[in-house]
């Protein structure tokens, strides 16, 4: 009978380190399971955060697909000033009289203040070039030094009115007074 305990005790001790056994196995599963939901959060996060950070930069591309589109347009309007300008020199030295270049009117709608107040439009300006203005017209020249001639488009508002030297230390439109975000260069000859 002594025997007999001692083997169901044996089988009682064995039964029970099996089970420790067990709940610790089940214990480390549980760990890892818990790790396992804590990633996946964290990836759906980051998938979310990549989400928004995707439109974002598609949103941004489209501005910048409108903004592109809107300098060429500008640049259209430039080059077309620029050939009307070369035109009038051309029909100015072969003939000594002055001519309307006819289909050349601008469809532009940015405007600008001079000096003395008076509100000009490059259609304005155009005009008065192709009537006999002078060619050497301050509007040529940048706003801030007055001495250079103006190559650099200023963004977001798009008047050509500054120098490339002034443009390192110019921090707004002189034209408009709006903060300047950006600047392109422009080659007109």
């Amino acid at each position: 009978m002594r025997q007999s305990l001692e083997e169901q005790s044996e089988q009682h001790t064995r039964s029970l380190l099996a089970q420790c056994m067990v709940m610790y196995s089940i214990k480390e599963k549980d760990a890892e399971i818990a790790e396992v939901c804590n990633r996946n959060v964290e990836l759906q996060n980051l998938v979310k955060q990549l989400s928004f950070e995707s439109q974002v930069w598609q949103t941004v591309a489209c501005r910048d697909e409108a903004t592109i589109e809107s300098l060429k347009s500008h640049l259209t309007q430039i080059s077309t000033v620029a050939e009307t300008k070369r035109r009038r020199v051309s029909i100015k030295e072969g003939s000594g009289e002055s001519y309307y270049v006819e289909g050349m009117e601008s469809q532009c709608i940015h405007k600008w203040e001079e000096n003395d107040g008076t509100k000009k439009t490059l259609e304005d300006d155009l005009e008065h070039l192709l009537i006999g203005g002078n060619m050497r017209d301050e509007r040529n020249y940048c706003r801030i030094c007055r001495s250079n001639s103006v190559c650099i488009l200023l963004l977001p508002c798009k008047h050509l009115c500054l120098c490339k030297e002034c443009d390192l230390i110019q921090k707004e439109c002189p034209l408009c007074g709006e903060t300047k975000r950006g600047s392109v260069q422009v080659y007109m000859e």
